[in-house]
């Protein structure tokens, strides 16, 4: 029976020998690749478009924004002063 790694899906693998000691190569943990993390991630930038419209800010600027700043973008619009509206 093969070892299951606590944090992943497979199997643990087997150990390569690397400068006379074992070496485990271990998958990643949550790769890049997984739909869950664009699907959160574009969640993300939608709650940012509305957070910036509630602030008198562009939503679709601030989406577009949040696709590559993600929850950095968020803390800019919670910490920016709502804009004031042209007259």
């Amino acid at each position: 029976m093969q070892m299951m790694h606590p944090l992943a899906r497979q199997p643990a693998p087997s150990p390569t020998l690397r400068a006379g000691r074992p070496c485990y190569h271990l998958p990643m943990i949550l790769p890049l690749t997984e739909p869950g993390y664009y699907v959160g991630w574009g969640t993300l930038s939608l709650i940012n478009a509305g957070l910036a419209q509630t602030k008198n800010r562009s939503g679709l600027l601030w989406f577009l924004i949040s696709l590559f700043l993600g929850p950095i973008a968020t803390f800019l619009i919670v910490v920016l002063d709502p804009a004031t509206p042209a007259k």
